[in-house]
């Protein structure tokens, strides 16, 4: 498989399906449909597999993705933009809830960390909620270190905390003084979303979870 494809899943949000997949035992009838980038060599495998099958190469000429059967490994149609070959899979595959990435997001860009949620309040809800959209979005180019890091710097710049708290962070993983500057300056806001995104793997994430069921199945 090439990196950075797509995948045809038949969940709005990441389920066992999502995680099937990444374990490599996902059926034809929960995946039916990856899309390929195309170039020379993928042109050249997608051909062999045709004539391999008994029927005629495709013509891929100015086309640049190709949508491919989970069922026969077979190219079902090619396109010249990822959006058309989105539709295809939808319209040809009406089990199909989402399209992904290869990292499980619907996007295959890394997350913005800048536009956070209110920090003036403590309401874990809404830092439930960003964080799953977060990982909804972007799968696990989401990363909660990265954010954790993002916002220990945003207490430094806005609320004058010693720089060491992210570089204590950075070198050792360590929140206690970000978390005693906190506490001590009574910003329940940072202290809320430090506490949901330190939690987020074990209590929230929707692929940790699904993981751990399918190792009980």
């Amino acid at each position: 498989m090439p990196s950075n494809y797509w995948v045809a899943f038949p969940n709005t949000h990441i389920g066992i399906e999502e995680v099937k997949f990444l374990e490599e035992i996902a059926t034809p009838s929960e995946v039916p449909a990856y899309i390929y980038p195309l170039n020379s060599n993928m042109i050249k495998i997608m051909n062999n597999r045709l004539l391999s099958s008994g029927l005629a190469e495709m013509s891929f000429s100015e086309k640049q993705w190709v949508v491919v059967s989970t069922a026969t490994l077979l190219p079902l149609e090619s396109f010249t933009e990822l959006s058309e070959a989105k539709d295809f899979v939808f319209k040809q595959f009406p089990q199909t809830k989402s399209i992904r990435s290869d990292c499980l997001g619907i996007l295959s860009s890394e997350p913005d960390y800048t536009q956070l949620p209110v920090l003036t309040i403590y309401d874990e809800k809404i830092w439930e909620d960003y964080l799953l959209e977060l990982e909804n979005k972007h799968g696990f180019l989401f990363s909660e270190e990265y954010l954790l890091g993002d916002l220990l710097q945003k207490l430094i710049v806005e609320h004058q905390a010693p720089k060491e708290i992210y570089q204590e962070f950075n070198d050792f993983n360590a929140i206690e003084k970000a978390i005693d500057f906190i506490k001590k300056n009574q910003l329940i806001g940072y202290q809320c979303a430090i506490s949901v995104i330190t939690q987020f793997s074990e209590k929230l994430s929707r692929i940790d979870s699904q993981r751990s069921m399918l190792e009980i199945d």
